[in-house]
C-alpha cells in the first residue's frame, strides 16, 4: 500500500469546512478534475454509506461511498471501484482547529492493479501525480472557502502553479 499525506490550513472555521466536505454530491465544485460528481439513486445525501460517482475532466469515472463519518472532524471516502488502474483507495479528511483556523490533512491510503508492474507504475509516476492531483483538491477546498467561487478545469494550471 502505498500513503499520501497532504495538508494546509484555512482560514474558516471548522464548522463551515466539513460543511464542505460533507456536501457528498458537490464536490465537482471544489475539485477542478471532477467534471460533475451525482449521488447514486436512492443514496443518502451525506452520511455513512452515501456512495457518488466522479466523473473526472479526463473521461475516468470513480465510485465511492463514505466509509467512516465523525461530525465536525473526519470523513473518510472508499473509492470502491474505478475505470483507472485502482485496486483499492481511501481517502480521509481529516480537521484540526489551530487558533482560528482549520487545519485539513487530506491521506490517500491506495493500492493499483498489475501486482509487481502496478509498484513500478507508482514509484515512476503515479504517486507523484497523485500527490499534485491532492494538492490540486485542497487547492481548490481552500479557493472556494475564501472566494465562494466554484473550480472548474480552467483552474488547474494556476492552482498546479501556486502548490508546485
Amino acid at each position: 500500500m502505498s500513503e499520501i499525506v497532504v495538508e494546509r490550513l484555512l482560514d474558516r472555521p471548522r464548522a463551515e469546512v466539513f460543511s464542505l466536505l460533507a456536501d457528498f454530491k458537490a464536490f465537482h465544485k471544489v475539485y477542478a478534475l471532477v467534471d460533475k460528481s451525482p449521488l447514486h439513486e436512492g443514496s443518502a445525501p451525506t452520511g455513512v454509506g452515501a456512495e457518488r460517482t466522479c466523473y473526472l475532466t479526463d473521461g475516468n469515472q470513480l465510485h465511492e461511498r463514505i466509509a467512516a463519518m465523525e461530525e465536525g472532524r473526519s470523513l473518510t471516502v472508499d473509492i470502491y471501484d474505478s475505470t483507472m488502474p485502482i485496486k483499492s483507495c481511501t481517502v480521509r479528511f481529516e480537521l484540526a482547529d489551530q487558533g482560528k483556523q482549520t487545519k485539513l490533512t487530506i491521506t490517500a491510503t491506495y493500492k493499483l492493479k498489475f501486482g509487481v508492474l502496478g509498484k513500478l507504475m507508482d514509484a515512476m509516476a503515479v504517486k507523484k501525480q497523485f500527490t499534485g492531483n491532492l494538492n490540486v483538491m485542497i487547492a481548490g477546498i481552500d479557493h472556494h472557502l475564501r472566494t465562494g467561487e466554484y473550480i472548474d478545469e480552467s483552474y488547474v494550471g494556476s492552482l498546479k502553479e501556486k502548490v508546485a
